[in-house]
């Protein structure tokens, strides 16, 4: 069994309250994905690490969770993995009173740490400290939730589906993170 999985479910775009065809949660269809003001993708992204589902990583509770920032985030962490057998990263958002994610490595085992944040008035978890996981299962869940987070841009919004991954999604960091799944 992995010690890492990451996946999505009700990803939607975000509104911003004033269009008709929001849902109760200000949330568009994909098919309404654009480059402009409407390219931000929200829904709820699980990581589970050991077993346990992360906490903290929503802006507004586990299911408004940017999965912009969040490839972004997971695309900091396996950089910095493979760059490195002993390696410290932070990711700090810095909004919405957000903890800091502090991944970890040594050597084959990783470790997730939630954090203070010094920015945005975040707090720590104490559940959550030197959470250990497997390196490897890290690698392979990353790059199984990148393609299937592409398959499903793609499918759901063919009209822009390739250009937003390019710009906003994991194209952009295609040439620096080789695929291992």
């Amino acid at each position: 069994m992995s010690t890492v999985e990451i996946s999505f479910e009700n990803l939607l775009v975000s509104g911003y309250g004033d269009d008709p065809d929001e849902d109760a949660n200000g949330r568009l269809p994909m098919s309404r994905l654009g480059l402009d003001e409407y390219a931000c993708v929200h829904g709820t992204i699980r990581l589970m690490i050991s077993g346990r589902r992360v906490p903290h990583m929503g802006l507004f509770g586990p299911d408004d969770v940017c999965l912009w920032e969040w490839l972004a985030h997971f695309h900091e962490a396996q950089s910095a993995f493979r760059a490195e057998p002993n390696a410290r990263v932070v990711v700090d958002a810095a909004h919405q009173s957000e903890p800091a994610f502090v991944w970890e490595r040594e050597e084959e085992t990783g470790f997730l740490t939630i954090a203070a944040c010094e920015w945005s008035g975040g707090v720590a978890d104490a559940q959550w400290q030197k959470i250990p996981f497997l390196v490897d299962d890290f690698f392979t869940a990353h790059a199984r939730f990148r393609a299937e987070a592409r398959e499903f841009i793609l499918r759901e919004a063919p009209h822009c589906g390739l250009e937003w991954w390019d710009d906003w999604g994991g194209g952009r960091f295609e040439n620096d993170v080789p695929p291992t799944v």
